[in-house]
Order: C-alpha cells, then sequence, then structure tokens
C-alpha cells in the first residue's frame, strides 16, 4: 500500500488487482464468463467442480456440452436478455437454477448474472454463484423431521412444547394448548422462560447450554404453572433437542406431564398446608436424617424438630416417623418418581412463615 502523503494511505492499484484475480480463481464462489457465442471464456475451478469437470476442460466450449440442453437453452436466453440491455453500466440479476448431473445427484446454484463490457467495447455474461446444495438438503430434512414431529404431537394426548435454541416457542400440540388454556398463536413468540420459570419457579435454566451443547441428553424437572383461566398446575416436563443433520441444534422438545391431584385436598376439612420449615424437615426425613443431621441441615435446635416433627405426625394423622413418610408418599406430598423427595409446590407457601 503507498501513501499519497505522509497521512493518507492509497492503495496499489495493481496489488489489489492481483489480489482479486487470486481469490476469483482460486476462491469458494464460482464464476464464469460467456461470449455472445455462448462460450465460456473464462471459469474457474469452483465453477467447472459444479458440473465435475476441469476448467481447462470448459473454457472456449459452448454451454451447451455441458448439462441439461434445457438449461443451457435458458441460460442462453438470460444471456440474450443481458446483452441486448447492456448498456454503459453495469446490469446485474438474480439468477438460480438446479443443475441435474445424473438420476440420482442434483445442484442447486444460486447467484447472479452480470453483463459488462470490455474496454473494446464487446459484451460479456459474467456469472457468480453459489452451490447451496447441502443447504437445501439440510432444510429440507430438518423440515421433515419436524413434520414427523408435529404429526406424532398433533395426535398425542401428552403436552408438548418445541421451542427455537433461543428458548422462543415454535409448536405446541393440543394437548398443551389445552393445559394453559391458551391457543396457539398466543404461545408462539413467547419465551421457554416465561411459561417454564415464572414468579413460582424464579429459578432460571442454568442447564440450557449443557443441553444443547450436547453435556446432557435431557433434563428433567418439575414446576408449578400459571394457567390463564384455571388455578396454577404442577407438571414434570422432560427436555430433549431434536438436531439437524450436521449435529446442530435445532429445537428443544418438552414432554410435559401433569401432576396426579394430591389427595390431601380435603384432609381434615381443609388443605393441609406446610410452612417452609415443615416442607424441608418432611423433606429430610423422607431422605432418611436423623434429628441430628436434620438440625446441622437446617439450623435448628432440637426442640424445633420435635415440635416440626409432632405437628407433620398430627396433620398427616402418622404415629410414627416411618408412617409419616408412607403417609406424605401416599397423599402425593411427596412424589414417589423423584429423588431426592421434594414437598409438593401447591403445598408449601411462596413466601416462608
Amino acid at each position: 500500500m503507498a501513501r499519497k502523503d505522509g497521512n493518507t494511505p492509497v492503495l496499489d492499484e495493481p496489488a489489489v488487482y492481483r489480489l482479486l484475480v487470486h481469490l476469483i480463481t482460486h476462491g469458494p464462489v464460482a464464476v464464469c464468463v460467456r461470449d455472445p457465442d455462448g462460450r465460456y471464456r473464462w471459469v474457474n475451478q469452483a465453477y467447472a467442480a459444479l458440473y465435475d469437470r476441469a476448467a481447462s476442460d470448459m473454457i472456449g466450449a459452448p454451454m451447451d456440452e455441458f448439462g441439461p440442453r434445457a438449461l443451457a437453452g435458458e441460460q442462453q436466453w438470460l444471456d440474450a436478455e443481458m446483452l441486448t440491455r447492456a448498456c454503459e453500466t453495469t446490469i446485474i440479476r438474480p439468477h438460480r437454477f438446479a443443475l441435474r448431473l445424473n438420476s440420482r445427484r442434483t445442484r442447486h446454484v444460486a447467484g447472479y448474472l452480470a453483463a459488462v463490457r470490455a474496454r473494446n467495447g464487446r459484451a460479456f455474461v459474467a456469472g457468480f454463484y453459489l452451490d447451496l446444495t447441502e443447504q437445501m438438503r439440510a432444510k429440507r430434512e430438518l423440515f421433515q423431521m419436524r413434520e414427523r414431529h408435529r404429526a406424532v404431537a398433533e395426535r398425542s394426548t401428552i403436552p408438548v412444547l418445541v421451542c427455537d435454541p433461543d428458548g422462543t416457542v415454535s409448536d405446541a400440540n393440543p394437548a398443551l394448548c389445552e393445559l394453559l388454556g391458551r391457543q396457539l398463536h398466543d404461545l408462539r413468540g413467547a419465551t421457554a422462560g416465561s411459561l417454564l420459570f415464572n414468579r413460582n419457579n424464579p429459578q432460571c435454566g442454568a442447564w440450557w447450554g449443557d443441553l444443547l451443547g450436547g453435556k446432557i441428553p435431557s433434563h428433567r424437572a418439575r414446576v408449578l404453572l400459571d394457567r390463564k383461566t384455571e388455578a396454577p398446575v404442577e407438571v414434570r416436563f422432560t427436555a430433549s433437542v431434536s438436531r439437524s443433520p450436521d449435529g446442530q441444534p435445532a429445537s428443544v422438545v418438552f414432554a410435559v406431564e401433569a401432576v396426579r391431584q394430591m389427595r390431601w385436598a380435603t384432609m381434615a376439612g381443609s388443605t393441609p398446608l406446610l410452612s417452609e420449615v415443615q416442607a424441608r424437615v418432611l423433606e429430610r426425613v423422607a431422605i432418611g436424617d436423623s434429628n441430628a443431621a436434620i438440625g446441622r441441615a437446617l439450623n435448628l435446635s432440637r426442640q424445633s424438630i420435635d415440635y416440626h416433627l409432632a405437628v407433620l405426625r398430627r396433620r398427616l394423622r402418622a404415629p410414627s416417623r416411618t408412617a409419616l413418610v408412607s403417609h406424605a408418599y401416599a397423599l402425593g406430598l411427596l412424589d414417589a418418581e423423584e429423588w431426592p423427595p421434594t414437598v409438593h409446590a401447591a403445598a408449601r407457601p411462596t413466601e416462608p412463615r
């Protein structure tokens, strides 16, 4: 790069020209130049590779020697139109075509045609293309995969939520819409976080990155969902990733299962809501902790633990420590499918009391 003065750099035009020629010759963009007679005056190797040929085989040959005659006829018509309209300024138009090499192989190519004039005034047509075959195949397979998932989900009685990798809801089946009391168009565009991690579930999905990155195969959680017209419902969900053929995350699928209704709702004539401390004591008892271990974990005195255990046994009508845990599972306060044991969210207050 030369300098016009001490401060202003000036491009070395021959050097830039040589760099551009090198990039066009050896770069990934397929480039060709045809004359008004339809002969290739110049092609780079990327363009020749579209036809499974060498560049030297194509230069000087008419275009109808390569590929289907119908395609060559279409290209000749476009070339003639471009050259007819060519004037002092360059004319550029998009160009897309499918190149069928044999019964099993078709390349999908897209780019631009440009009508240009040489210094002697003669007009030529230049083409600049990218091979989009793999991208289109991947998109087609992704579409087919999503359609299969949609067909299965539509018929399923299990609520299913589908999100893009960024967490935006893209689809949901009728069972999920019925569970939430909302229409599909209301859900689309929302985020998984707004549905699954609301004021009842303030924890953030820190597992999301591990799931997308393949560090974990799935994630299972139990949350309390807000509904539009009814009371919140507790659900379990299993999140898994659907991947595109190249292994990249295509969508995150949530299979949602409503937790069975608890039978302690009318027990003793009222809902036996537990305090936060009582819920944590019950969870520790279900794990198998001794009173001493519970006291250390919850920073409670022996007298406090005895008091809370007595309250729990009275509310759950459990004569012993073992019966306390059994009754908690039987009544649905604890979920037999979860470990470590967790007290049902609807049985514990929003704020500790």
